[in-house]
Parts: structure tokens; sequence; C-alpha cells
């Protein structure tokens, strides 16, 4: 498993967590959330573990921009 650690947001704290319960575990293109705690100053997300990257980091690698047939496979996967 890994940790996620995000800044707590003043003003909704929980909304990403909203979100993926939202999503829930069935959607292929999400990760899956296993749980989440809280302490005074951050929110700390458990999630499975991939070794893939994530796809800001990928973005980053390339960034002379993508073929735009791949962006749109990209594109596609993340609206549905």
């Amino acid at each position: 498993h890994s940790a996620k650690l995000l800044q707590r947001n003043p003003e909704n704290p929980w909304k990403e967590i909203a979100a993926l319960q939202m999503l829930g575990s069935d959607h292929p293109n999400v990760i899956s959330l296993l749980g989440a705690f809280a302490d005074d100053l951050c929110l700390y997300e458990v999630m499975p573990y991939y070794s893939g990257g994530n796809l800001s980091a990928y973005m980053h690698a390339h960034q002379n921009g993508l073929p735009e047939a791949q962006a749109r496979g990209i594109f596609l996967q993340i609206i549905n």
C-alpha cells in the first residue's frame, strides 16, 4: 500500500476523499481508495501501490508534447 499526503483544505478538507469514494473502486482509470485519515495539518489517503508513476510525471517527461493520437487515448481514458 501507499499513502498520499495532502495539505488540508480549510474550506473542505475531505473534498478529494469524497470524490474518490463517489467514483468507487469500479472505475478502471481511477486508483481505489482503501482508507483515509487526518491530523491537524494533513489528510492521508491510503491506496494500493502502483509502480507505473502518474500522469503528471508522464506529462512532465514529455514536455514537447505527445502525438495527437496518444493524447486523445489518454483523454478518453480519463473521461470514461
